[in-house]
């Protein structure tokens, strides 16, 4: 997910395809993800063709999160066969904006002290 901002919700989509010559059944363990902000919008998948493709919605919600990093993996159980881990990542971000001086002695400091800002069009 990289970076998100406190308050702000990311989604992503993930692509799973079955690339074997037989149908392919599997549960999500969305156990895992308990507590940690991150959901996914599918737990189980039953007979998925050969080379069909599903998608898998995975949402990180930051409001109820910490600053810093949170990791996570996600467990795919393939039925009758091996279980696939999926890493999850995300670094909340809380930017703050302190104003403080008086007359010509005013100071203006971001937290984090390096933003990283998009280039924006001026129009005139």
């Amino acid at each position: 997910m990289g970076t998100v901002r406190k308050g702000y919700t990311e989604r992503r989509t993930l692509m799973i395809t079955n690339p074997g010559r037989m149908p392919v059944s599997f549960q999500v363990d969305v156990s895992a993800l308990q507590g940690t902000g991150f959901r996914v919008n599918l737990d189980q998948i039953q007979s998925l063709p050969h080379r069909h493709t599903i998608m898998l919605e995975v949402c990180f919600e930051s409001a109820h999160r910490s600053r810093g990093d949170v990791d996570v993996l996600l467990p795919i159980e393939v039925a009758k066969g091996p279980t696939y881990n999926i890493r999850l990542r995300a670094t909340v971000l809380e930017l703050s904006l302190h104003l403080s001086g008086q007359g010509l002695e005013a100071r203006l400091e971001f937290s984090p002290p390096a933003l990283k800002m998009g280039w924006t069009p001026q129009w005139r």
